[in-house]
């Protein structure tokens, strides 16, 4: 994406000390170096409107509930119509509110407590943008493959071990051989096959879902959910804060652009329309829980989230800093996620 000026700045410094006093994620620099925008880790961020401090996590608008994300991707999204795309994995906390009275708590010395877990989800697939070559706004495509839910006794599969799974080991924890055009495998009962009533077909057993098959030889997902996004707070590293929402630069809730086009339906749901990569649109909506929008902030390469190293410079909260109505500055045509982005590339 179109780098703003103060970032070749920024580089220019950073490179020129390296060689003297070294420069602050100087590895964040060149890890990214020929990767796409998203590369790295990001989660959940605002800033407390009055006190300015930091919340790494959201309300959610429909329940009301704490949740925390985060996502990582592999920076190799431009390989994705070459068969050999970026993949990113997903991890999802909702939490209980902490009391009757508080969503969360603020301890005294700034930090929070949230209440009891309600679920926690992790997420693998393949991801695309479309408009990195050239802006800071473009449209991004997430395919949810398989993803695993974490018991909350904390028995099952550990976290640090569903970071390095694969498409391969989700299919040999799920009992499956591989993926087959009429199901998943010959031993994979109908009890394990469902449809979700946003019309996602899914296959889950042993606490693992996936949305992924093969037919003719091509991989397909039932589940690509599609938003545009906007990056700012750029610095030598990247960008740094991110935005991504399934609403139209209008920001109207009515407008939704976004929603799930699945490649195994074999025609676009009642009343709906649109095609992306193969995928027909069958729900209006995300699958995020109602949540239509999602704020995140990177963290260096060299942090993890459980002690993450921030690397933005802008406290705005994510209202003064983002515009969900973007008519003046964006004008592509999210409608169709299948044109071209014509954005006006961040100064």
């Amino acid at each position: 994406m179109k780098k703003i000026t103060k970032i070749c700045a920024v580089v220019a410094a950073c490179l020129a000390a390296i060689g003297l006093t070294g420069c602050p994620h100087a590895q964040d620099f060149f890890k990214s170096f020929g990767k796409d925008d998203l590369y790295g880790t990001w989660m959940t961020l605002e800033f407390n409107p009055t006190t300015g401090n930091r919340e790494d996590y959201y309300i959610n608008t429909t329940n009301g509930d704490p949740y925390v994300i985060t996502w990582k991707f592999d920076g190799k999204s431009e390989n994705m119509f070459n068969g050999n795309g970026g993949n990113f994995w997903q991890h999802l906390i909702h939490y209980n509110p902490y009391s009757a009275s508080e969503k969360v708590h603020v301890n005294d010395d700034g930090t929070y407590t949230f209440g009891t877990k309600a679920r926690e989800t992790f997420w693998y697939g393949e991801y695309a943008i479309k408009g990195n070559s050239g802006y800071s706004k473009g449209k991004l495509y997430l395919y949810y493959e398989c993803g695993y839910e974490l018991p909350l006794n904390g028995s099952g599969v550990s976290l640090e071990t569903l970071k390095t799974w694969k498409v391969n080991d989700y299919l040999s924890h799920a009992g499956l051989n591989g993926l087959t055009d009429e199901k998943l495998s010959d031993g994979f009962t109908d009890s394990h096959r469902h449809t979700a009533d946003n019309g996602v077909e899914y296959y889950l057993n042993n606490n693992v879902t996936v949305q992924i098959r093969e037919v003719g030889g091509q991989k397909q997902c039932s589940d690509i959910e599609y938003f545009r996004f906007n990056l700012k707070d750029g610095s030598a590293s990247g960008y740094t804060r991110l935005m991504a929402t399934s609403l139209d630069t209008t920001g109207d809730e009515d407008d939704i652009i976004g929603g799930i086009y699945s490649q195994w339906a074999s025609g676009p749901g009642t009343g709906l329309s649109g095609q992306y990569n193969g995928g027909h649109k069958v729900h209006s909506g995300n699958s995020w829980t109602g949540q239509s929008t999602r704020y995140m902030g990177r963290i260096s390469v060299t942090s993890t989230p459980e002690n993450p190293d921030w690397l933005y410079s802008i406290t705005k909260t994510n209202a003064q800093l983002f515009n969900l109505d973007d008519t003046a500055n964006d004008f592509t045509n999210y409608s169709d996620p299948n044109a071209e982005v014509n954005a006006r590339a961040e100064e």
